[in-house]
């Protein structure tokens, strides 16, 4: 399918890419440093002959060769470039490399001229990937030049290309002190700054760039797009408005005109930018999204047909267009208008499409439901026995809590689907809801029976967990090891039969296990925290246990499970009120949990807050826990000491 992009000039993902643009006024202007060369290795050659001897002469004429013969291998390819290009389209550059690398080599031992050497033989270092190279090169150039910013500013990019921010910043920094006026340095210090989050300095200093030079396009786009990051919408428009008048040709700045504009909510505003956008670039796609979403905002009905049939008309394949416009149709009860889009694509819907795929990441996993089920309705009535339709269609369902209709759909899928092993996953899933765990567990083993080697490993946990819901732990763990067997680096396999271990009350297995996984996989989260927690439950360890729990948080800073055993931890070593911290936000997390609950509970207790303790032990005993009669046994304590409940 044919995919349309737009490549926004200001992205500046990185620092090098605010330099794209930058043109290079010392070395790499193809005939100056040319001339610059030939005129420093004459005036040479007649102070040689003015003061030394003819062998001596010759002696510097011989080292004076290697800069110029190294002059020739960076220059060459930027004069003659066009003419290579135009002759040659084929050529690749860099492919070069290895002739260059060796005429370098040869030159190893030659004793320096100038600064001008050193600058040459870093910049074929550089070419050639050897930056560690480059760096000591340019640095000898630095040395021998210390009055020449442009060097401290070529210094700056090596750096950057070598991913050293901080040493590129002290270069770019050094540059303007001696020049305040060099462009060049200004705008790797303003991307360094960017990059770094130093959002204010990178303003000024790319404020400063666009005063001196006006005509930096992309400059502006950078600023923009800073602006826009920072919401600070007025201070875009005012920045793109006279842009867009000096460079009507920049689709990106109408596009970005349009963003500044909409977080105005100056709407008129806005579609007309995006309109000028698509004048200038009619593929694009994102300023037709814009406009969309404006239209209907602004009720403007048949200027949203316009534009998505206007895409369609471009990439009569474009999912995401006939998707939404056929659920458009559909929301205005306009089905016979709907109809012939959703004919073509469920024809189109197989595993791995486009169709599956959007329906998947755009309107499932952004919680669009009815959007997904109109659609896929839509596409089954085409389609009825289409069993990946029928698959997203049951998780819809599923997702939507209206389980039998999921139980329906799943049943259309058959062992021949991509999807089986899935849809088997949720039927027994249902039925274990309904309380039909026996029922669970057949359907899945009637689903092993049939699955290939991977769909048996998705399988496996699954009924594993059934297994172990009616305490056959045996032959769960026959069916982890069953598992590993077909895949033995499967981490998941690992972990969850380490907990089955503990379950089995074999404590010191279970504990290798889950050492095994984090040796394997070091940021296995919910192994660090499950050994983490086992040592803090039985009070042992405790030092290593909140190191664990604290690479789990690193990994997964929200999780209130693992927030929950840090909180424990602490608790364990008598550190109360930072288990409290943590143990409360374990609760605003997950609140239902009665362990948490009971945790939280025991630390109030023992900050003597009984009347909080009792509160959360309650909460506890509301959602069925295992020690109900411990809970219960801390509420009277607490009574017996006095407290009215």
């Amino acid at each position: 399918m044919k995919k349309y992009r737009s490549n926004f000039d200001g992205s500046a993902k990185s620092p090098i890419s605010a330099l794209r643009f930058i043109p290079r006024n010392f070395i790499y202007d193809k005939y100056s440093s040319f001339l610059v060369i030939l005129r420093t290795l004459i005036l040479n050659f007649l102070l040689c002959r003015r003061k030394s001897t003819f062998y001596e002469s010759v002696k510097f004429v011989k080292s004076s060769m290697v800069v110029w013969a190294m002059a020739l291998l960076v220059q060459l390819p930027m004069i003659l470039g066009g003419c290579m290009a135009a002759e040659r389209p084929g050529v690749h550059v860099p492919s070069a490399m290895n002739q260059v690398d060796r005429v370098s080599e040869s030159f190893e031992n030659q004793p320096p001229v100038s600064h001008y050497y050193d600058f040459l033989r870093g910049q074929l270092a550089a070419r050639a990937g050897r930056p560690e190279q480059a760096i000591e090169f340019m640095k000898r150039a630095v040395e021998k030049a210390p009055d020449q910013p442009v060097l401290k500013k070529e210094l700056a990019l090596i750096y950057m290309k070598q991913g050293n921010e901080a040493k590129a910043l002290e270069m770019a920094q050094k540059a303007l002190a001696q020049d305040p006026g060099n462009l060049e340095a200004l705008i790797v210090a303003a991307s360094l700054w960017q990059a770094a989050g130093k959002t204010d300095s990178a303003i000024q200093a790319y404020q400063k760039v666009i005063e001196k030079a006006p005509e930096r396009e992309n400059i502006y786009l950078i600023l923009a797009r800073i602006y826009l990051r920072q919401e600070e919408y007025r201070d875009a428009a005012d920045l793109l408005e006279p842009f867009v008048k000096q460079f009507p040709g920049s689709y990106t700045g109408f596009y970005y005109l349009g963003k500044a504009y909409t977080g105005l909510d100056e709407l008129d505003k806005a579609a007309y930018a995006y309109v000028r956008s698509l004048s200038v670039n009619p593929d694009l796609m994102e300023p037709r999204a814009e406009l969309i979403e404006i239209y209907n905002r602004q009720g403007k009905e048949q200027e949203v047909v316009a534009q998505y049939e206007a895409v369609l008309q471009r990439d009569p394949q474009n999912v995401a267009a006939a998707l939404e416009l056929g659920i458009f149709y559909e929301t205005r009860r306009l089905p016979e208008k709907a109809r012939p889009l959703w004919e073509d694509l469920a024809g189109r819907a197989e595993p791995e499409s486009e169709v599956i795929k959007f329906v998947t990441r755009f309107l499932l996993a952004r919680q669009r439901y009815d959007d997904a089920r109109t659609a896929l309705s839509g596409m089954l009535e085409s389609a009825p026995e289409n069993q990946d339709l029928n698959y997203l269609a049951g998780a819809t369902c599923y997702l939507m809590d209206d389980i039998e209709q999921a139980l329906d759909h799943f049943q259309k899928v058959t062992p021949d689907s991509y999807f089986y092993p899935e849809a088997m996953i949720h039927q027994a899933i249902i039925h274990n809801r309904k309380e039909q765990t026996q029922q669970a567990v057949e359907l899945l083993e009637t689903a092993m029976a049939k699955a290939d080697s991977a769909g048996k490993v998705s399988l496996i946990p699954y009924l594993s967990a059934f297994y172990q819901e009616q305490k056959h732990y045996q032959q769960a763990a026959d069916l982890l090891n069953q598992g590993l067997a077909i895949d033995p680096e499967n981490m998941e396999l690992h972990y969850e039969l380490g907990v089955l271990y503990d379950k089995m009350g074999d404590l010191p297995a279970a504990i290798e296990k889950m050492k095994q996984v984090i040796e394997k996989d070091s940021e296995h989260a919910d192994a660090l925290n499950y050994l983490g927690y086992t040592y803090a439950d039985r009070n042992i360890n405790l030092d290593e246990a909140e190191s664990l729990i604290g690479r789990a948080l690193e990994l997964e800073p929200e999780n209130g499970y693992i927030l929950d055993s840090m909180g424990w931890v602490y608790y364990r070593k008598g550190e109360y009120e930072k288990a409290r911290r943590y143990l409360d936000k374990a609760v605003s997390r997950v609140s239902d949990d009665p362990i948490i609950l009971e945790h939280l509970g025991d630390v109030y207790n023992k900050i003597d807050l009984p009347a909080q303790a009792v509160k959360y032990y309650k909460q506890a005993l509301e959602n069925s826990p295992a020690d109900e009669d411990v809970i219960m046994e801390k509420i009277e304590a607490i009574r017996q000491e006095g407290l009215q409940l």
